[in-house]
């Protein structure tokens, strides 16, 4: 359930107080439309997520798993106000709300929120960046994690550097692998929001894939970038 903000509430109260008592009646038109001016730029803060890292990057069943996220907002302050988080089954779903103020230079800021204790298996978590203003969805990002087994060996994940562009796209994307030399047994698969697979793409020219968006509709997509069985990257994708 969406709740309704106080702070607002009492700041319209405020507003239609001196509006209605104090402001001459000449210049009330004019402080009017200043208040809803101010009321739209402050609805209107715009939020960006930069990173999504899990820590520890390859957690056990003993380990604590957390959960950092770097953002960036068009206006300060950006205080989280509060954070939480459903799991179900192997899918985490996060929601991260933040104060916007209205004052005007960029916040950044980093967020750890921990999830716990885990049982060894893959798991994905989508990371929603909210407003706590007024509940909007700023933004959204997607990761994974693997949790290992006590006893085995532990993941040897290989660092791959991947860059979309265009990113966001209308009608199609390329998918540039930097620092992989063979793109024997890659493929790429397609997620919608609700982690349902849509596509996947095998046909590599070198290290560079083509994207179409074909029968895709607009919205965030997410992509795993995969060789054989292995999760080697994952990221974003948004269709204009």
């Amino acid at each position: 359930m969406i709740k309704k903000d106080e702070n607002f509430v009492t700041l319209y109260s405020v507003f239609m107080f001196h509006y209605n008592y104090l402001i001459p009646m000449k210049t009330r038109l004019f402080v009017l439309i200043l208040f809803y001016i101010f009321i739209s730029q402050v609805q209107a803060q715009l939020g960006i997520i930069n990173t999504l890292g899990i820590l520890p990057s390859n957690p056990y069943p003993s380990d604590s798993v957390k959960i950092v996220c770097s953002s960036t907002f068009s206006s300060g302050g950006c205080n989280l106000s509060n954070s939480s988080f459903i799991v179900s089954e192997n899918n985490i779903t996060v929601y991260a709300r933040h104060v916007v103020g209205p004052l005007a230079y960029i916040c950044q800021t980093t967020d750890t929120i921990t999830f716990g204790l885990f049982n060894q298996g893959n798991y994905n978590v989508i990371y929603y960046l909210i407003n706590d203003y007024n509940q909007a969805m700023l933004d959204t990002a997607f990761t994974y994690f693997t949790v290992q087994q006590s006893t085995g060996i532990e993941y040897n994940k290989q660092s791959v550097n991947v860059k979309v562009y265009p990113n966001p796209f209308d009608e199609k994307t390329r998918i540039y692998i930097e620092n992989y030399f063979t793109a024997t047994d890659l493929k790429i698969v397609i997620y919608d929001m609700m982690q349902r697979q849509i596509k996947d793409y095998k046909d590599f020219s070198g290290n560079e894939i083509e994207i179409n968006k074909a029968d895709l509709s607009k919205g965030v997509y997410f992509y795993k970038l995969f060789e054989k069985d292995r999760i080697i990257n994952t990221g974003k994708l948004i269709i204009r």
